[in-house]
């Protein structure tokens, strides 16, 4: 796992490897975006929180490719998840887990919104 720091964003990239289903000649993944709105002041803590707990949960659960957390530049309350999934498959058995709950748990104590979105990639 790599952990890259620039300033006062974090940037915070784990790389595991897996299989990519092969789709008709093409390669199906899924990919995350979540936006997340963090309450004012708790930018630091949850920085660190997801640098040292959230990152490492996410890429350890079976069929994360990649897990990617940065924070906004012009609006350093507003941060990015982004989870490279194998496919949808994956992702509907993480949704089920108890991981998931504890995720879930971890960016609410710092949340104040947000918005998620799915991309099939190809």
């Amino acid at each position: 796992m790599e952990k890259v720091g620039y300033d006062q964003s974090v940037v915070a990239v784990a790389s595991v490897m897996g299989k990519l289903e092969p789709d008709r000649g093409e390669v199906k993944m899924l990919l995350e975006r979540t936006e997340l709105l963090i309450r004012e002041g708790q930018e630091e803590a949850f920085s660190a929180a997801m640098k040292d707990q959230g990152v490492g949960k996410l890429a350890s659960v079976p069929g994360v490719m990649s897990v990617a957390v940065g924070r906004g530049v012009e609006n350093p309350g507003k941060f990015m998840l982004l989870i490279e999934w194998e496919n949808m498959d994956a992702h509907a058995a993480y949704n089920k887990a108890p991981v998931c709950g504890e995720i879930r748990a971890l960016i609410g104590r710092f949340s104040r919104g947000g918005s998620m979105e799915h991309f099939q990639m190809a």
